[in-house]
């Protein structure tokens, strides 16, 4: 009788044994389950908040390049190159992409186009036409698209398009205060004959 009670002793405590760990185990799989759904919300999470951040960098990027004042920071400085002496009237001018050396990121497009309509409303150069400048960048092996051209290769395009003067502008300085300078050059030496500075004002 004894015996058989401590066989059915035994037997019982190895089912629950057996119960606890199936227990344990399903457990443990929940517990997994858990945390990997957790740890998927955290990552969607993470990413819903780089794009908001990305979104707003954008914007206040976007918000900067709208409100540069290029005709403020450009017109002193051309009003400065048209009354400059020994420069004959009508002179072929070559005007330089606006190189950007500064890492900001600013829109350059509308102050190459102020540049240019400003100096063609004073008549005093005669500028090189994009298309004589694209042939030119081809002649040379460059990108059209390429804007970041040298301030040497930009001789060797003035030359090529037989320019007498070429005006290369290039944006430096710190991100908060930004400058643009100016640079008007004799193509024939490659002198400097003039250069001028001013701030960027957003």
């Amino acid at each position: 009788m004894k015996k058989c009670l401590f066989v059915a002793f035994v037997i019982f405590n190895t089912l629950l044994l057996i119960g606890c760990q199936i227990v344990t185990k399903r457990d443990s799989k929940i517990l997994i389950k858990r945390k990997l759904r957790e740890q998927d919300q955290l990552n969607v999470n993470k990413i819903n908040i780089q794009k908001e951040q990305f979104l707003v960098n954008k914007s206040l990027i976007l918000q900067k390049n709208h409100n540069v004042k290029w005709s403020s920071c450009l017109k002193p400085l051309i009003n400065q190159i048209i009354y400059l002496p020994d420069i004959n009237t009508g002179s072929l001018l070559l005007v330089n992409s606006i190189q950007n050396k500064n890492h900001e990121i600013l829109q350059v497009s509308n102050a190459n186009k102020i540049l240019q309509e400003e100096l063609i409303r004073y008549s005093k150069f005669t500028l090189v036409s994009n298309k004589n400048i694209t042939n030119a960048k081809q002649y040379l092996g460059l990108s059209t698209e390429d804007n970041l051209v040298s301030r040497h290769k930009a001789i060797d395009l003035a030359r090529i398009v037989q320019a007498q003067y070429m005006l290369y502008s290039l944006i430096e300085g710190d991100t908060k205060s930004p400058k643009i300078t100016i640079q008007l050059m004799l193509v024939q030496t490659g002198e400097i004959l003039w250069h001028g500075s001013n701030l960027i004002v957003c």
